[in-house]
């Protein structure tokens, strides 16, 4: 192979000193080209070789961060069908507490109170002067009373709930009275009482804004 001057000293050989003298800068400088074009194809590929090296890690991050996700649903999944079969769906399926549902014994203090929801103005009217919303003549047994849970005071911690009266003191429910109340007649009133006036007060009836 001719080295990059071989074409100077054959012109030099032929007595074309000018020409020689062309000819050696040339290829001087196209060797000196060709070495850099080389220099800069070995980084362009040493580049792509990184850029190829850094994609492929990403490739690999995205399908751990996938199959991360993938076990974490799976496991959320498997609990919850734990918890199902071992809790029987009692927590789910238990019916929520109303006038109308309601055991007996008295459930414990930490369940919420159970509420009517009046239905008519009248209703509310009375409530707000300390009666029930309801009156045995127009409802029968389905009629709205106060009942003590587990007769306990409001004033010592105790819930009042809003029970039809079937389910309050009917045939097989007047037993939840058979334990010794902590109340006497005429607090058991009072809290009643108290306990209506300011269950119509939640209600804001037509004409008296906000």
């Amino acid at each position: 192979m001719l080295s990059p001057m071989d074409g100077a000293a054959d012109k030099l050989l032929k007595g074309d000193l000018g020409g020689a003298g062309n000819e050696a800068m040339l290829e001087a400088f196209g060797g000196r080209v060709f070495k850099a074009a080389g220099k800069g194809m070995a980084a362009v590929k040493r580049h792509a070789g990184q850029l190829d090296e850094a994609v492929g890690a990403l490739s690999h991050a995205d399908d751990a961060a996938t199959a991360t996700a993938t076990g974490v649903r799976e496991s959320i999944e498997e609990a919850s069908s734990v918890l199902a079969k071992e809790g029987g769906g009692a927590v789910n399926s238990a019916p929520r507490l109303s006038p109308t549902n309601y055991p007996n014994p008295d459930p414990p203090m930490s369940a919420p109170g159970v509420r009517y929801e009046p239905t008519t103005i009248d209703e509310v009217v009375r409530m707000r002067q300390g009666k029930g919303p309801t009156t045995q003549a127009t409802h029968g047994t389905g009629n709205i009373e106060a009942h003590h849970r587990q007769q306990v005071p409001t004033s010592q911690g105790g819930v009042l709930d809003e029970l039809t009266q079937q389910t309050h003191r009917g045939p097989g429910n007047h037993t939840r009275h058979s334990q010794p109340s902590q109340l006497t007649p005429a607090q058991r009133a009072k809290e009643i009482r108290d306990h209506w006036k300011q269950r119509g007060s939640d209600y804001i009836l037509p004409g008296e804004g906000l």
